[in-house]
């Protein structure tokens, strides 16, 4: 137990200072690209620090499994050359003695990673959003497709087109209704304007087209069997990164039952759940390489081809990322991309080791 806590205490701190080093790495990036831009403001100094402070959240949960991953190979190699690993190996020290208090170590970075994405990262990516709107003027593109208002909703067998309306009054003006059984469109509608009333919904000035007709009705007050309510009809967008795991699906909820695209929903909804047990899956997948107990291990070239492993399956978890966003896969296999490609090369990774080392 007390050798367990002592390789423990030594991965933690070394996952601590390689998360610091990537996080730091990576926001430093980021200014330097935004460096032009923000000069141009009165208070540039000021707008920069807040955006590395916030920027240090997401960027530090998305590079957690990173530091977990590397941070083992450092120990493993650090263990290895000071013949701690074969000390205890020839101690009897059995395998899960040895590497039980790392597991435990990467585990609770894992649900720290979880609930650090459902508290901390959405009110800081929506506090940078904040400052780069109101003191930068501009927003990235993912936002902006995120906010993209539709005009067009689905609500059973009726589609409705709504180019504008006014949120306080929960009116939409000049609407057009289109009834449809199956394939085949059925009745027209048009109006002056829709609202939501005590009643129900009604559309005003109506006028209404069968295809079964050549007749043209007008109605004052046509009643509606619509089961949306003037929330869902006015906005179904929103910044999935935003929000929690309930929140983005009861988005996905109201985007599918409105007849829009979820892919890129889902995708985040699976990935609040999928990354931080990456940190889990990149662990095991090194683990028999990081225990080796060779004395004359080289640090240079363990991280170089830990680069080059990582390397491969983060282009594969992209891969399968795209796949899943054209839909030619099932839309929740990209949300576990990086995890799921650990999985697929875990086994792998195991025989490969025991070729080489055991047999």
């Amino acid at each position: 137990m007390r050798l367990a806590r002592y390789f423990a205490k030594y991965y933690l701190g070394a996952i601590g200072l390689t998360w610091f080093a990537l996080v730091v790495l990576v926001v430093a990036a980021m200014l330097i690209e935004k460096a032009g831009h923000l000069s141009k403001q009165p208070e540039g100094v000021m707008t920069a620090l807040k955006l590395a402070l916030l920027n240090a959240l997401p960027f530090g949960y998305q590079m957690l499994p990173l530091a977990c991953f590397f941070a083992l190979i450092i120990v493993g190699t650090f263990m290895a050359r000071r013949g701690e690993w074969l000390a205890a190996q020839a101690g009897g020290v059995q395998n899960f003695g040895r590497w039980g208090g790392l597991a435990l170590v990467a585990l609770c970075c894992s649900g720290g990673a979880y609930v650090a994405g459902e508290t901390i990262l959405p009110l800081a990516l929506h506090k940078v959003e904040h400052i780069q709107r109101h003191e930068l003027k501009r927003v990235d593109a993912l936002t902006r497709f995120y906010e993209r208002r539709n005009h067009w909703y689905k609500d059973g067998d009726y589609y409705l087109f709504l180019p504008s309306f006014d949120r306080a009054k929960r009116q939409f003006y000049v609407p057009a209704i289109y009834k449809a059984n199956g394939i085949k469109l059925t009745e027209v509608f048009e109006g002056r304007l829709l609202e939501e009333t005590s009643e129900g919904w009604l559309l005003r000035d109506a006028m209404v087209w069968s295809m079964d007709s050549p007749e043209v009705k007008s109605v004052e007050a046509l009643k509606l069997d619509l089961s949306a309510s003037a929330a869902n009809l006015m906005d179904v967008t929103g910044d999935p990164r935003q929000m929690s795991y309930a929140q983005i699906q009861r988005l996905i909820d109201d985007r599918e039952k409105a007849g829009f695209d979820t892919a890129i929903h889902i995708l985040e909804r699976e990935q609040r759940i999928a990354y931080p047990l990456a940190a889990l899956a990149l662990f095991f997948l090194i683990l028999p390489w990081a225990l080796h107990p060779a004395l004359r291990r080289s640090m240079a070239v363990n991280l170089g081809v830990g680069v080059v492993v990582l390397s491969v399956l983060l282009s594969l978890s992209h891969f399968v990322r795209m796949l899943a966003l054209g839909q030619k896969i099932p839309v929740v296999l990209g949300g576990w991309g990086l995890t799921l490609v650990c999985l697929v090369f875990m086994p792998v990774s195991y025989f490969v080791y025991r070729r080489r080392y055991l047999i």
